[in-house]
């Protein structure tokens, strides 16, 4: 049975994260509670330029099962690469997106920093650092992304991101197969995941041809291996982790000096607590006089901006 409006609201709405790993929507009741889900690849038109409108509609079509479309009044979708959706061309091409799906509205694509402040803070005005495939850090004000540090794209930088991780590994296991650097956990887990099993000038060959064979923000999966081999003792391992910490705090620091008291929100795999990149980025923005606090998902951020206040309150399936 479809789901109809219902709580405090007059409608459902809409709440989307487009990254360049996956695309995921949601749909909640007036309330905040969410009903159903969607997810699906990576849909970043800048990463994905060929096949991020056809991952959308088909993530929707999943996330708008047994759901009255009609009864969706308002929607917000964080993308990264938002930018490229403001194009006429592109708007366009979404609207007949949206009117294909048969919503009730027309969602609002935004900048996936927006979803992933609302995610972590009620606060109006702040800062938010995103660590995930890419990275970014953004300046909020009333809500808004006012100001933007990094997220140049795998091409022009993103530095510290699961991107520049696993590029950093790859480069790591190639030096050591060229003879300039001594071999380790880090290396053998590398050549492990791409299937290389000679040392030799053959596999640096192999190596190289199978990373250019496929898309660069598939780096962004080996950036697990450098944390597994980091807490094995790898010191090439905690050398890129360390490194990776820098350049985030480095892309938080342009954003200026922060406001007294305003929130930062990490938000992104990367800046997971626990783990010892996302320790370091904490301690270094302690260091900065700032108090860290962590995003919850992104979707419920977006939901909440489409709700139309940070302050209603946004629960998962069954709470």
């Amino acid at each position: 049975m479809a789901h109809s409006s219902s709580g405090t609201g007059d409608g459902l709405v809409l709440g989307g994260d487009i990254g360049g790993t996956s695309t995921r929507l949601v749909v909640a009741d007036g309330a905040g509670r969410v009903l159903t889900r969607g997810t699906g690849p990576g849909g970043n038109p800048v990463a994905h330029p060929a096949t991020a409108r056809q991952v959308l509609a088909e993530t929707l079509a999943r996330a708008l099962d047994g759901v009255d479309p009609a009864a969706v009044r308002a929607g917000v979708i964080g993308m990264a690469g938002s930018g490229a959706a403001r194009d006429p061309a592109a708007r366009a091409a979404y609207d007949e997106l949206w009117r294909q799906a048969g919503l009730g509205c027309r969602p609002k694509i935004c900048s996936d920093l927006e979803v992933a402040y609302a995610a972590g803070t009620d606060a109006a005005s702040g800062t938010v650092l995103v660590a995930g495939t890419g990275a970014v850090a953004g300046r909020i004000r009333d809500r808004r992304l006012v100001a933007a540090v990094g997220g140049h794209g795998w091409l022009l930088g993103d530095e510290g991101s699961g991107y520049w991780i696993g590029r950093e590994a790859v480069r790591v296991a190639l030096r050591v197969l060229e003879g300039t650097a001594l071999d380790g956990v880090l290396a053998r887990s590398v050549l492990d995941r791409f299937g290389i099993d000679a040392r030799d000038a053959e596999a640096r060959s192999a190596l190289i041809a199978t990373v250019h064979g496929r898309p660069p923000v598939a780096l962004a999966a080996v950036a697990p291996l450098v944390s597994a081999a980091h807490e094995a003792g790898d010191p090439a391992a905690t050398a890129v982790l360390d490194e990776a910490a820098s350049h985030l705090l480095r892309t938080w620091d342009g954003l200026g000096v922060a406001d007294p008291g305003a929130p930062v929100v990490l938000a992104g795999a990367l800046a997971t607590a626990g783990t010892h990149l996302g320790e370091l980025v904490r301690a270094g923005l302690h260091d900065r006089g700032a108090a860290p606090v962590t995003a919850a998902d992104p979707v419920l951020g977006a939901v909440r901006l489409a709700l139309g206040s940070e302050r209603s309150p946004v629960t998962r399936e069954g709470n």
